[in-house]
């Protein structure tokens, strides 16, 4: 298996998300999705390949204050397969809808973590 270096990944969100989708179709996933936060500079960066009709609902939704697989990894050190998160009262909301949109209740976010608390989550 090769390593991937994320120093080689241009900056800019087209190449990060084309970047993205190498990683899928290297891998098989029909889609991924990298959030990163750095709470000493303030920013956030979120790269997605998912559809962008998905993206506008979960926005409009505001899914990310209430989705089971981000409040999880956040509190995580381990990675966090989506199917052990059933029991969450939000799980049936946010994945009934990212179903509707072609999306799977299948997969896994796996948390990275920083020596200056940035902290990362790479979901497929």
């Amino acid at each position: 298996m090769d390593l991937i270096n994320l120093h080689d990944v241009p900056e800019s969100e087209d190449k990060y998300v084309r970047f993205l989708r190498q990683i899928c179709e290297k891998f098989g996933f029909d889609d991924a999705a990298y959030a990163g936060i750095n709470p000493a500079a303030g920013t956030m960066h979120t790269f997605v390949t998912y559809s962008d009709d998905w993206k506008g609902h979960y926005i409009e939704h505001n899914f990310q204050l209430i989705d089971p697989t981000l409040h999880t990894a956040i509190r995580s050190v381990a990675p966090v397969d989506w199917s052990r998160l059933r029991r969450d009262a939000n799980y049936a909301r946010v994945f009934k809808d990212a179903g509707d949109f072609g999306i799977g209740q299948s997969g896994m976010t796996i948390p990275v973590r920083g020596p200056f608390g940035e902290f990362g989550m790479l979901s497929a």
